[in-house]
């Protein structure tokens, strides 16, 4: 007999569905927290196909099914991002160097902590 699937179950799914894997934030966060917030950046950008990422660090909550232009500041943190994902520029959110109305949507995820 099948198991019907959790609430978190369905959210991991559409976080593995919006990121192209699991996400890989910091082991601090909870599977279940990291999922939700996943499935939350997902339904936040809608049906946005360009995303810009500000103080895109590692990429953890990218979306895989769009395509992201990524923005970071530090050159340790552009240094964690994974192959198979965008290289992220070297800029600030203050001084971006892309022309303006380039994007569908723009996100930022816990990037005021730095």
């Amino acid at each position: 007999m099948a198991v019907p699937a959790t609430r978190t179950t369905r959210q991991s799914a559409l976080a593995t569905r919006a990121t192209g894997t699991r996400t890989r934030a910091s082991p601090s966060l909870s599977h279940r927290r990291r999922c939700r917030i996943a499935a939350a950046v997902a339904t936040t950008l809608g049906d946005a196909r360009t995303v810009l990422n500000v103080g895109a660090g590692a990429g953890s909550y990218e979306p895989r099914d769009r395509i992201v232009t990524a923005v970071e500041p530090s050159a340790a943190m552009r240094a964690q991002r994974p192959a198979g994902i965008p290289t992220a520029i070297d800029a600030t959110a203050e001084a971006l160097p892309l022309p303006d109305n380039a994007f569908d949507a723009a996100m930022t995820t816990f990037s005021v902590h730095q």
